[in-house]
């Protein structure tokens, strides 16, 4: 394989993500989440193992109403639910310091992929779940995070590889601001 090919994940993802542990509090998460520009971020026990994603998306299902998130016959129609917005951060506040472990997305509800996941099977995975891959190493029943790919790492390569002349520095990672290389 030469420098130039890229085959799997392992070329693409963005190596030793910004993680959260488990007990971290919702209100910590969102701030790293914040000053990091990233929509999700992987939660890994002190040895590294991946326990799940915490996303902006899964904290936005706990603040809807449950009947908007019961499945099929769930209500469609929320217009007539016209919380403020000083209600809805009232909601934000008692969630701040519940510990992250208590509403991320678990690692038997989410996607993962493995370094050598090829590319074309990562994309169809970007796809179809719509938010960013854990990257794992799987050894028995244990998953080690090693990194994450985004929408951003695949249009960063792709830029690289289409204007070569216009960018400099290391393929892939220059296109995107330090703080957007992540989900």
């Amino acid at each position: 394989m030469t420098n130039d090919t890229v085959e799997d994940v392992d070329h693409i993802m963005t190596p030793d993500p910004l993680t959260l542990n488990p007990d971290e509090s919702v209100a910590d998460a969102l701030k790293k989440m914040y000053h990091a520009h990233v929509r999700s971020l992987p939660v890994v026990d002190a040895e590294g193992s991946f326990i799940g994603l915490f996303s902006i998306c899964r904290l936005i299902e706990v603040l809807l109403p449950e009947a908007a998130m019961a499945g099929e016959g769930s209500l469609m129609d929320l217009s007539f639910v016209h919380p403020t917005m000083a209600e809805i951060m009232e909601n934000l506040e008692r969630l701040g310091p519940m510990p992250v472990s208590e509403i991320l997305e678990k690692k038997k509800r989410l996607t993962i992929c493995e370094p050598t996941t090829s590319v074309m099977e990562m994309m169809l995975l970007l796809h179809e779940i719509h938010t960013s891959l854990p990257v794992v190493v799987v050894k028995g029943k244990t998953k080690r995070l090693v990194g994450i790919v985004s929408y951003w790492d695949v249009l960063s390569k792709m830029a690289t590889r289409l204007f070569p002349d216009e960018i400099e520095g290391t393929p892939g990672k220059e296109l995107a601001p330090e703080s957007d290389r992540n989900p």
